[in-house]
């Protein structure tokens, strides 16, 4: 019977279409037969909204307007217009085969011909069904797409439902009205304005109510008791959640229904959320009318007038019963709900919001119950006392000491697992791509969770998840930025960033150092970030280096600015006055004038590595603590997007723990070769590659994996260049540097200065002043640094590292594997040849492929799609720029490197030095102990 019914239904859907396809239109359609004066009407327009819980304006909201024109006036005109039908066919199957099949607001097959026999020329153009067709666009293009709330066809159609308010609530065609009016509560809900939400759901429930949805009627359509039992279960979760959202009654009491909750195994499927594997299946309509339930209750035992009354043991019993009524729901849930990692995998991403939001609603009951939800007055009062000094003591180091207990109350119960449950929820908002309409959403409860986890580390600072959730915490907070940025230029209230406004004052910067790496930051000063940011001075050892910079500067349309010495260090600080100093010297000085920086009152920005070895390391710390200022290490690998994608990968739980990993570094015989031109191939001047180069992976990996090293054991040599290694090979033909020698000549590793005019202005026309010679032979004397070296590191996590990297290979790149207790992550990137600043900076180690490979046990492999990555360095080096001189956004994953993690870095491969030298192993802490955040 149910076959025959939709066979006869999609047979005269057909026919419809056919019978439209054929229709030609007339010379004068009823649609403009009568025109339509807009002259009396004002213009449709999207205001500022009032949020419910601070006055300030925050994200642009559609509201209920008198000054609409009504659809009455409309259908009157003839101006009830859709979009073409073939359009509106495909956003309503994207509709109902997504969003629409687990929210069942309307049934699909009943819809779909509604709409046909809409746009036939003879059917009627009636108000509640051209009301029904705009508000599934507006939910598809609001929920399932993420237009903005301006967006003009969004705005179009919320304002054609909004036009038949008055006739949703008269309509006497069954309960489509009532649908169209869910519908509107469903799209107000996510906004900063939830009162129009709360207005429109009491009004719902009132027609629901005198339609006698509440109540079971024996009907001989089963179809039709189907959809009605649906539709009031949905009507009800929105009363129960609003309600407890704005702390007022709700309207449809549950003694008032003898409806029973929707089927917990359906034929339909509807309500029913599958995983892609088939294994995981769901009931969340059934679920969310439960949580609605328990939500009834929460809102009884919080702000009812009964309530009020009861004694404290009634409270405390009445408050245990919610606690394991919540328990049981949470435990009836499938586990693969409760990990973000199962859930990123394997639903879809409409599912994955609707779990989200649902559990975010799950969340909100226990923050209300506990006390700590985030607009609960003396939960926010608790929190502030941390700012306290008889809470927080500060020692005379400046320090804060450990929080006095007696001097704040008890953290509420059950604390633990509140921690826990607030974790989950806020990895689900981080990590799960919310639209603008999910974000606002749970805006609420994110801000609830954020405030949780902050406590937390304040109370616990030397728990295990310290660095893990104040990623965490960052990434929400960015979030909120973001949206901000997108909706309004006032900020979401409570989270504020306390960021400087840079209008109207560029921030100043001197470059100390004029070589190849110098250029890389003052270009995109004097070009991409000339609004925010400007050089005010040079300094180097070389006047002549300095003069090329400046003539670059004046190409780029900078000008020129006042060189100074190295000698004059003090003297450019006291007269060009920088805000932060940038540091692009030879490595082992940079200590140098990263402290005289600091202790000058300048921030300082320092290409990798930060320093050399401990002593070094501990002056630059000595620096910090004494004077206040900050370093900023340049990580710009930490930037591209793919290792961007493996720290999210990571983070999210994709693999599990992470128990190992391996990594294999290839420099190839351009690149790699150019280190033992250079300053770097003597020790004393870069730490070796374990040091200069290395740094970056070292970094890499404590940064994918937000731990520190603790014991290193190493092997290396110099096994390819040098003079040795050439006469072993046969060779017999030496030189000491590639300009005017005659043996360079056919050398295919020897670089000739004069003929790359970049490298001849920087270096050659200026060897006379410091005779630093930039072309000296890879097979020479006086090489002391390894070409080909071994590490094996334990980190404090538990995770080990095998690292390998040669600087002879003949491709450049890297391999990355991480083995976890969930699979294995594979990660190979190959890079463009280049030497270092032989030519255009933004080909420097740019992509030539890449391919991220998630191998989750007992699952079949996929490749992970990654954004493309512009420019050097993967892509690294546009992503570092812009949060190094463009407009301050908070650091949504970490990559901001501070003196600490520059120490951090370093000392992996000073310890690897250490462990070439003595043949053991090195504990880390036993050279630096440095800070785990």
């Amino acid at each position: 019977m149910r076959d025959d019914a939709l066979e006869s239904r999609l047979a005269h859907i057909e026919a419809r279409l056919d019978q439209i396809a054929a229709e030609k239109p007339s010379g004068s359609s009823p649609h403009n037969a009568t025109a339509l004066n807009f002259q009396n009407f004002p213009e449709i327009r999207v205001y500022k909204a009032s949020d419910m819980w601070n006055q300030a304006t925050t994200l642009p909201c559609l509201g209920i307007s008198p000054q609409f024109p009504t659809g009455a006036m409309l259908a009157q005109t003839g101006k009830l217009e859709l979009p073409p039908l073939q359009e509106v066919l495909g956003v309503l199957e994207r509709y109902f085969d997504s969003y629409g099949r687990y929210m069942p607001l309307f049934e699909k097959g009943s819809f779909i011909e509604m709409t046909v026999d809409w746009y036939s020329e003879d059917g009627r153009k009636e108000l509640i069904p051209w009301a029904a067709i705009n508000l599934v666009l507006a939910m598809t293009y609001r929920i399932m797409d993420d237009v903005a709330i301006e967006e003009p066809k969004l705005t179009q159609c919320m304002s054609n439902v909004q036009s038949v308010a008055t006739e949703l609530m008269a309509w006497s065609g069954g309960i489509l009205g009532f649908q169209v009016l869910l519908g509107m509560v469903i799209l107000f809900q996510g906004t900063t304005n939830p009162q129009l939400a709360i207005v429109l759901i009491g009004s719902a429930i009132r027609l629901a109510q005198s339609m006698g949805l509440p109540s079971a009627r024996a009907s001989d359509d089963l179809y039709e008791a189907a959809q009605r039992r649906r539709v009031f279960w949905i009507a009800y979760i929105l009363d129960k959640d609003l309600a407890l959202r704005a702390k007022a009654p709700y309207t449809q009491f549950d003694a008032e229904t003898d409806l029973e909750l929707p089927e917990q195994g359906v034929d339909d499927d509807m309500g029913i959320l599958e995983s892609y594997t088939g294994t995981t299946r769901f009931n969340y309509l059934r679920a969310r009318s439960e949580l609605a339930i328990i939500q009834g209750e929460v809102h009884n035992f919080l702000y009812s007038r009964t309530a009020q009354r009861l004694s404290q043991e009634q409270r405390k019993d009445t408050k245990l019963r919610i606690e394991q009524l919540l328990s049981n729901w949470r435990i009836a849930l499938p586990q693969e709900l409760l990990r973000s990692d199962k859930l990123f995998q394997d639903f879809s991403t409409i599912s994955f919001h609707l779990v989200m939001n649902m559990y975010n609603r799950y969340l909100e009951c226990l923050y209300r119950i506990h006390g700590t939800f985030a607009f609960d007055e003396p939960w926010i009062n608790r929190a502030r006392c941390y700012i306290s000094p008889a809470v927080i003591p500060t020692g005379d180091d400046g320090m804060d000491g450990r929080i006095d207990q007696k001097e704040i109350s008890s953290l509420p119960s059950a604390w633990s697992d509140c921690v826990a449950h607030s974790r989950l929820g806020l990895e689900l908002s981080a990590f799960g791509r919310e639209t603008e309409y999910s974000t606002w959403l749970h805006a609420c409860c994110n801000l609830s969770g954020l405030i949780v986890l902050l406590v937390n580390i304040i109370e616990f600072p030397d728990q295990p998840s310290v660095m893990s959730d104040w990623s965490l915490i960052v990434r929400i907070r960015n979030k909120f930025d973001q949206m901000n940025a997108k909706a309004s230029k006032e900020p979401f209230f409570l989270l504020q960033t306390n960021m400087a406004e840079t209008q109207g004052a560029r921030k100043r910067y001197a470059v100390v150092g004029t070589g190849g790496r110098s250029s890389f930051f003052y270009s995109a000063i004097a070009t991409e970030y000339s609004k925010t940011s400007c050089i005010v001075a040079l300094c180097d050892t070389n006047q002549t280096r300095m003069n090329y910079a400046n003539s670059k500067l004046k190409s780029l349309g900078h000008g020129e600015v006042p060189t100074y010495l190295a000698s004059n260090f003090d003297q450019m600080v006291k007269e060009s006055k920088p805000d932060e100093v940038i540091i692009t010297t030879m490595d082992r000085t940079h200590n140098i004038y990263i402290v005289r920086a600091l202790e000058l009152g300048c921030n300082v920005i320092t290409e990798k590595p930060m320093t050399i070895d401990a002593p070094r390391c501990k002056e630059i710390f000595s620096a910090v603590e004494r004077t206040g200022q900050k370093v900023r290490v340049t990580f710009n690998y930490r930037y591209a997007p793919h290792n961007t994608k493996v720290f999210e990968l990571l983070r999210s739980g994709a693999i599990g723990k992470v128990t190992s990993v391996h990594f294999e570094w290839m420099l190839n015989t351009s690149h790699g070769a150019d280190y033992f031109r250079r300053w770097h191939r003597d020790k004393r001047n870069s730490g070796g590659l374990l040091v200069h180069k290395s740094t970056h992976h070292f970094d890499l990996v404590n940064f994918w994996l937000q731990t520190r090293p603790q014991t290193v054991f190493a092997a290396g040599d110099l096994a390819f260049y040098g003079r040795e290694n050439a006469e072993k090979r046969g060779e017999t033909k030496f030189y000491t540097r590639a300009h005017g020698s005659e043996v360079a000549k056919t050398d295919p590793f020897a670089l000739h200065l004069d003929e790359n005019p970049q490298l001849k202005a920087m270096y050659l026309d200026a060897e006379h002043e410091d005779a630093y010679y930039r072309d000296q032979s890879v097979f020479g004397d006086g090489i002391s640094i390894e070409d080909t070296m071994n590490v094996l590191v334990k980190y404090r996590n538990g995770a080990s590292l095998s690292y390998s990297l040669t600087a002879y290979a003949p491709w450049e790149g890297f391999r990355v594997s991480f083995n976890g207790t969930g699979g294995r992550l594979e990660v190979e990137v190959v890079e463009n040849s280049y030497v270092n600043s032989g030519g255009d900076q933004a080909h420097e180690g740019s992509l030539e492929s890449r391919k991220i490979l998630l191998r989750p046990l007992f699952e079949k492999p996929r490749e992970i799609k990654v954004e493309d990555g512009v420019g050097a360095h993967g892509g690294g080096d546009t992503v570092l720029l812009n949060d190094l001189f463009g407009t301050p956004v908070s650091d949504e994953y970490m990559r901001a490197a501070s003196h600490i993690d520059g120490a951090a870095s370093i000392l992996t491969g000073i310890a690897a030095n250490r462990s070439i030298a003595t043949g053991q192993a090195i504990n880390v802490d036993d050279i630096l102990l440095v800070p785990s955040s």
